[in-house]
């Protein structure tokens, strides 16, 4: 009996140790936000652009978010929401993303040989609306650097609206 309980207990302790790994990418949460991102950079080689777009809001998302009140509860927030242009949204993503590459090269940043550090994501309702913002942590050869983290909730999970990096921490 003691062998089944002494194996139940290492089953728990992994299962909690594994659900705060960098391996969990479920947008549904602020920490998992952070692992998402840490884990899009590292196999950014598979992805790259693509990959990077598909986890940033989408100016229909952000249409809908802007006709419905059960997620963005503020009026004035969701008319603000409603003028957003779409091809300057779509340009700001695509130029976030290569502003993070031309900074990673600059600073000789191989993505998959980062390793995680940590992620502080703090939640805020500002206007009617669910946001985090926080600090992704990693480093590489012994360098560590912070990418910057911004995202909206959609209802479902986490959207990025932002993200600003690598910085040389």
């Amino acid at each position: 009996m003691k062998i089944i309980k002494s194996i139940a207990l290492v089953f728990a302790f992994t299962a909690i140790i594994n659900s705060c790994s960098p391996a969990d990418e479920s947008m549904a949460t602020p920490k998992g936000v952070g692992f998402t991102v840490f884990n899009m950079f590292k196999n950014t080689e598979s992805g790259g652009k693509k990959a990077y777009l598909k986890y940033f809001i989408s100016v229909t998302e952000i249409d809908e978010l802007a006709r419905y009140g059960e997620v963005v509860t503020e009026e004035k927030a969701r008319r603000e929401m409603a003028i957003t242009p779409v091809d300057d949204w779509n340009i700001q993503v695509i130029e976030s993303y290569d502003t993070i590459k031309k900074l990673s090269d600059s600073v000789g940043i191989n993505w998959k040989n980062i390793e995680f550090s940590k992620f502080e994501p703090e939640e805020k309702v500002k206007d009617g609306m669910r946001s985090i913002h926080g600090d992704m942590y990693f480093t590489h050869e012994g360098k560590k650097f912070e990418m910057i983290i911004d995202a909206v909730w959609n209802g479902e999970e986490y959207r990025l609206v932002s993200l600003v990096g690598p910085l040389e921490d």
